[in-house]
């Protein structure tokens, strides 16, 4: 009588695992490697986000280790869309379906986000004030305070 309670527990306890255990083996991993588009270096801690296709919230993410390499884990079967996103490179998006194993997307190559500037001017502006030897010296050209006042009313104001 005792044992077969043992046996009717252990059946029940396999019950409420089993659904668990199914679904984890539904889950496979998602891997692939981010590199620059000229140099073919691996580009590190670039941003990887999956979305469901459709869906405008990423379902997971992760970064890039320092040789470029990602993993996703746990990723169900189903539709998806990749985002790849690095300061100074292009958005990179694409589509992909997972079947009943892991998926590599591959090599994925981001292309540089760069605009040529036509001219840049540097400006700059001395100090006010500078200190000599035997005295300090204020230079007054710059001073929007002084312009049309007297020598007297810009030593007030200094």
């Amino acid at each position: 009588m005792v044992r077969s309670n043992i046996i009717q527990m252990k059946k029940f306890v396999l019950s409420l695992f089993f659904p668990l255990f199914v679904f984890s083996l539904s889950a496979y991993n998602l891997t692939g490697k981010i590199v620059d588009n000229n140099s073919s270096q691996p580009i590190d801690f670039a941003n990887i986000a999956l979305y469901q296709q459709g869906a405008t919230a990423p379902q997971s993410g992760v970064v890039t280790d320092d040789k470029g390499n990602f993993v996703i884990q746990s990723v169900a079967d189903g539709k998806y869309t990749l985002q790849v996103s690095f300061v100074g490179y292009h958005t990179y998006s694409r589509n992909f379906t997972v079947n009943g194993k892991d998926y590599n997307v591959g090599s994925i190559k981001l292309t540089e986000d760069s605009k040529m500037l036509s001219e840049v001017e540097v400006v700059g502006m001395g100090s006010q004030m500078r200190c000599e030897i035997d005295r300090k010296v204020f230079s007054v050209d710059q001073n929007i305070a002084a312009a049309g006042g007297s020598a007297s009313e810009v030593l007030e104001n200094i």
